[in-house]
């Protein structure tokens, strides 16, 4: 009898065990692909590639691969981000669990919100041309013509140039694109006789980030030639 209970004692140790680990491994894997549309893809860690879908989970260091015309909006759900990865894009989860984060956009566009971190927690976004260092806020990272720009929309972020020396605080409502070792500014008084040059980026009518982009080709090219000056102009 003596050795029943003990026997059943540690089936009951045992269970506990795998729970509490089943529970760890679910807890690192706190990316949530909240929507899709077309062509959107998960490259792992050990370079298996799925089709992704909404409710679909990621690890640290998996690649999410948008086609042409696709979206994924995903969310970290131990966290408060939620991002739209726009089309064509490659978009790198570097490191989501810890205190210390990092995310990649090796080419394309990301839209990323960001409640506010604890004092003792740090989130950057990487890109081709430039480090951006958040604590709570929203940014908008794209390409657009050969340039990667960063429009920060709302509080503040930290933006460090990977060539040269430029490494600023930015406020909310600035552009910035860097482009072979410099990086500019473009103010709202910059853009002011473009329309629709606002804060709406998404590519969705829906999505959870905010309202629809807008803007015209016409008035992508007129921005387009306010950037171009402003980079020849640039010292």
């Amino acid at each position: 009898m003596k050795i029943g209970k003990i026997i059943i004692l540690l089936m009951l140790s045992w269970i506990v065990f795998i729970s509490c680990k089943e529970k760890k491994n679910t807890d690192a894997l706190h990316g949530v692909i909240l929507f899709t549309k077309g062509d959107v893809k998960l490259e792992q860690n050990n370079g298996t590639q799925t089709t992704l879908k909404k409710g679909d989970v990621f690890q640290e260091g998996d690649i999410i691969q948008t086609g042409e015309n696709s979206v994924a909006v995903v969310k970290l759900s131990n966290n408060g981000f939620e991002m739209e990865i726009q089309p064509n894009a490659t978009f790198q989860f570097d490191k989501i669990n810890g205190k210390d984060k990092s995310l990649s956009l090796k080419k394309g566009n990301v839209w990323l919100k960001v409640d506010k971190l604890p004092k003792d927690e740090s989130l950057h976004l990487n890109s081709p041309t430039a480090t951006a260092g958040v604590r709570g806020t929203k940014f908008y990272t794209f390409e657009m013509n050969g340039m990667y720009g960063t429009c920060h929309c709302e509080g503040d972020v930290e933006f460090k140039g990977k060539s040269g020396d430029y490494n600023k605080i930015h406020h909310g409502d600035t552009l910035v694109f860097s482009k072979d070792g410099k990086t500019i500014l473009i103010t709202p008084e910059d853009l002011k006789n473009i329309q629709n040059a606002s804060h709406n980026h998404s590519m969705l009518d829906d999505s959870p980030l905010g309202s629809k982009n807008v803007m015209t080709p016409e008035q992508r090219e007129e921005m387009i030639k306010v950037v171009t000056k402003k980079f020849a102009e640039a010292k």
